[in-house]
């Protein structure tokens, strides 16, 4: 008979750089403890919980000492989690670490390679968690071995042993950790702004930079309508003002729409949530317009939200993604125009078959329909067709790690902040060199149209003279800027030789001129520009920036407020979006501008923290836009 071990063993569920409950690690540590016998239980202590910071980390191994070691691996945590457990194994001998999450490979050689590189790992687990972390612990307790443990990888004596990646099909049999409690103790240590619940699991496309269908061969299992029902009666009760929906494609399934009709019953009676984040089906339909119209209705989204990557042939060919090209999107994109909501589209740059020029046409065809953009950098992620040594050896991908991109002086030289190891830099089909560019493209956009602080004037220059937005832009990031100093200050988000290109944007220099509202310096700079590098009727140009400065926020600012221009550009702008016959501005007559605030803005002395990208959130509303909707977290913590 085997023995179990002697001594308790002190349980830590670890999840570094995480801004919420770990529901990965809830859910494992609600399945043990259903199904870990009594006598099993009372050889753990779950005493040090879930711990989301090093501090934490470290005051709870000084009280608790030597135990079992769990750590979710996430992009943003793989290099903290490696670094600290290489100090565990040297201090504790005799512990045991456990790795899962999706930066764990699935595939035999990956896995082998990642625990062999790092020989302080004692198991790694691939995929869905839960039933295997159930078997290592039994067999740990037992002083068992653990051979034929389904979705584990395992040295033992110099070898390697590698049992696959499981699914779970039967995804009913695992409890909530909202609903057992897990989090409560969590609720009263951190000021909890988000949680993520799955109503589902699984994906049913194969994209090739992303690892969702991969990971559960393409099948949707549904968690049962009564368990999410009561999450959401938690999520209202605990008054947590963000849900993130971790399901791939909310909307495929019909059910979803009742998924949602009880969220808005929930902030109908607690008055939370206040925002739900989610992936939409990628096939936009009417589960999905319902949906989005409902809980817009309910104050509940602020937009709608196209994951389109790239409206590239070639690319969406290579990545799996052909058989969603433009004209799907803007039959999308006329739906969400029927419910008047906003657009924002998510781009990738760095994907296979990109070049400078689509870049540019996927930026360009927002601006043409008047979308928001948020741009993501393609990730190499374990377990993803284009992480794969062939997939990179085919289209000559290169990450920062194999550049010279992860030197300081180099990024300094170039003029970028830090980049991740595993981020694209270039292509066979775009240089490392073009890909700075369209990093710092991306930021320029981001701020000056993103931020809508310039938007309305490259629209009328665009109608006018044929000057694209994103010509402009480009024209803004190549020009010598140094006689418009607030200006050159904009795009290079501070002050030379401090400053360099935020490839995300950091909007510094934006709040500092909302507090002290130095827009007619900015504004200034912008006319001086353009006169010295364009051909231009300079008396139009001036009432087009008067209009640009009437409608954006600043600090202290007395509203509503209204005053009359020349030019009726609110009718001028919506006539070229909507596609109508685009006439000249001289042909409008005048108009009354009133600008409100519904969203507080002008009291604001520090910059708002939304938790979704809330582009052009400093604008006030006008006729211009009127659509201003979310709500500043600032407002609801603690």
């Amino acid at each position: 008979m085997i023995e179990l071990v002697a001594a308790k063993k002190p349980v830590y569920a670890i999840h570094m750089n995480c801004d919420r409950p770990p529901i990965g690690l809830g859910m494992i540590i609600s399945y043990l403890k259903k199904n870990l016998s009594q006598k099993e239980m009372d050889l753990l202590d779950f005493s040090p919980g879930y711990i989301v910071d090093m501090d934490d980390l470290e005051s709870k191994v000084e009280k608790y000492g030597c135990g079992i070691f769990f750590f979710s691996t996430y992009l943003w945590n793989v290099s903290i989690h490696l670094e600290y457990s290489v100090k565990l194994k040297k201090r504790f001998n005799n512990s045991l670490i456990i790795y899962g999450g999706p930066f764990v490979p699935r595939d035999e050689l990956s896995a082998i390679k990642f625990i062999s590189d790092n020989p302080y790992i004692d198991i790694l687990i691939h995929g869905e968690g839960e039933d295997a972390s159930l078997s290592v612990i039994k067999r740990y307790l037992s002083q068992d071995n653990y051979e034929n443990i389904d979705s584990i990888t395992y040295c033992k004596n110099g070898q390697f042993f590698y049992n696959g990646a499981k699914s779970i099909d039967d995804i009913q049999k695992l409890p909530s950790p909202y609903l057992t409690g897990e989090f409560d103790a969590y609720l009263g240590l951190h000021d909890t702004q988000v949680v993520t619940l799955e109503t589902t699991r699984g994906c049913p496309y194969k994209c090739a930079f992303c690892d969702w269908g991969q990971s559960t061969n393409q099948k949707i299992r549904e968690f049962g309508m009564e368990k999410i029902y009561k999450e959401l009666e938690w999520v209202g009760m605990n008054k947590i003002p963000i849900i993130e929906l971790s399901d791939s494609n909310f909307g495929i399934l019909k059910r979803d729409v009742q998924v949602a009709e009880y969220i808005c019953k929930i902030k109908q009676k607690y008055g939370y949530p206040k925002e739900i984040c989610a992936n939409f089906a990628k096939n936009i339909h009417d589960n999905v317009i319902s949906i989005i119209e409902m809980t817009k209705d309910a104050g509940l989204v602020s937009q709608a939200i196209l994951s389109i990557q790239t409206l590239n042939p070639e690319t969406l060919n290579i990545i799996g993604r052909k058989n969603l090209n433009e004209e799907h999107y803007k039959k999308s994109l006329e739906r969400f125009r029927e419910l008047d909501l906003p657009v924002t589209i998510e781009l990738m740059l760095g994907l296979p078959g990109c070049t400078v020029q689509s870049f540019k046409n996927d930026l360009q065809w927002a601006c043409d329909f008047n979308l928001g953009v948020y741009v993501h950098s393609t990730i190499l992620i374990p377990n993803t067709q284009i992480a794969s040594e062939s997939f990179k050896s085919k289209y000559k991908i290169l990450t920062a790690a194999e550049s010279n991109l992860t030197n300081p002086e180099n990024l300094k030289k170039v003029g970028l902040k830090s980049i991740k190891d595993n981020q694209v830099v270039s292509l066979e089909s775009i240089s490392q060199d073009e890909f700075i560019k369209m990093m710092k493209l991306t930021s320029v956009f981001h701020i000056f149209y993103g931020e809508s602080i310039i938007k309305y004037l490259m629209f009328y220059l665009n109608n006018e003279y044929g000057i694209t937005q994103i010509d402009f832009l480009y024209g803004l990031q190549e020009n010598d800027l140094t006689e418009y100093p607030l200006l050159l200050k904009f795009r290079d988000m501070g002050d030379a030789p401090a400053s360099t290109i935020a490839f995300s944007g950091d909007e510094d220099v934006l709040w500092e001129t909302v507090r002290e509202n130095r827009w007619s310096i900015f504004y200034d700079d912008v006319k001086k520009y353009i006169l010295a590098h364009y051909e231009v009727l300079e008396e139009e140009l001036e009432v087009v920036l008067e209009i640009q400065k009437f409608v954006m926020g600043y600090y202290n600012r007395a509203l509503p407020d209204s005053r009359e221009f020349e030019y009726n550009l609110p009718l001028y702008f919506k006539n070229i979006i909507s596609g109508k016959e685009k006439k000249k501005l001289v042909e409008y007559g005048r108009c009354v501008l009133k600008v409100t605030d519904p969203l507080n803005i002008c009291t604001k002395s520090i910059k708002p923290d939304y938790y979704e990208p809330h582009h052009g959130h400093i604008e006030l509303s006008s006729q211009l836009n009127d659509l201003r909707f979310g709500f500043d977290l600032n407002d609801v913590k603690n």
